[in-house]
C-alpha cells in the first residue's frame, strides 16, 4: 500500500521483462511467501486497479502465445490460484487460447498433464464458462486425459532423473482423479 501511496502509481504498469505486478505477485510463493500473504498482494494490486484479465506474451523461439494470469495458474492446474483469480474476475473465456486449452496443451508430453490435473479446477472453470471445444494435436481434450493415462500409468516415478515433486506420486489416485474428469467431461457433452 505505500508503494501506491508514494506518488502516482499504476497498478498496471510493467517491469523491464514486461511482467506486472499480478504476475509477479503469483510468483512469490514460488519463493517462500506464505499463499496468504501473496493473495492479499494479488488483492491490493487489483483494488488498486489492476485488470485481472490483462494479456502477457511469452515465447520460445518463433512460437508466441498469449496468456492471462488464469493461463499461468493453469498451467499447473494451480486451485488455489484459480479460486484467487476468479473471485477477483478472470474470464475463463478469454481468447485466443482459453486457460482451459492452454492447460491441456502447455507441454507436449502428458506428463505434467498426468502429474498436475485436478478434477475440482477442471469443474470450477466449466463453472465459470470455459468451453471444451478446443482440439490437442487433433484430439478431443478427454481423448488427451485417456492419453495422459496410458503413456504414464507404468512410468517408475523413483527414478533418479525425476524431479523430486514427482518421485512419491500415487499412481493410482492419479489415474482416479483423470478419470473422474474424462467422467466430468463426459457429463457436459
Amino acid at each position: 500500500q505505500a508503494w501506491f501511496d508514494s506518488g502516482e502509481r499504476d497498478a498496471n504498469d510493467v517491469d523491464s521483462h514486461g511482467r506486472t505486478l499480478i504476475y509477479r505477485a503469483l510468483q512469490m510463493s514460488r519463493g517462500g511467501m506464505p499463499r496468504h500473504q501473496r493473495n492479499a498482494i494479488v488483492r491490493l494490486v487489483v483494488a488498486q486497479g489492476a485488470d485481472v484479465n490483462v494479456n502477457q506474451a511469452s515465447s520460445r523461439g518463433a512460437d508466441v502465445r498469449i496468456f492471462s494470469y488464469l493461463h499461468q495458474a493453469m498451467k499447473t492446474w494451480n486451485e488455489g490460484d484459480v479460486d484467487l483469480l476468479l473471485e477477483l474476475g478472470a474470464d475463463a473465456t478469454v481468447n485466443p487460447d482459453g486457460p482451459l486449452d492452454y492447460a491441456f496443451t502447455a507441454y507436449q508430453s502428458t506428463y505434467f498433464l498426468f502429474i498436475f490435473f485436478s478434477v475440482a479446477v477442471l469443474r470450477k472453470l466449466l463453472r465459470a464458462g470455459a468451453s471444451l471445444d478446443f482440439m490437442v494435436a487433433d484430439q478431443r481434450p478427454e481423448t488427451r486425459l485417456r492419453h495422459a493415462i496410458e503413456d504414464n500409468r507404468s512410468e517408475d516415478y523413483a527414478q533418479p532423473n525425476t524431479p523430486l515433486y514427482a518421485r512419491f506420486i500415487d499412481v493410482d489416485e492419479r489415474v482416479r482423479e483423470i478419470t473422474a474428469g474424462i467422467d466430468l467431461i463426459a457429463g457436459v457433452r
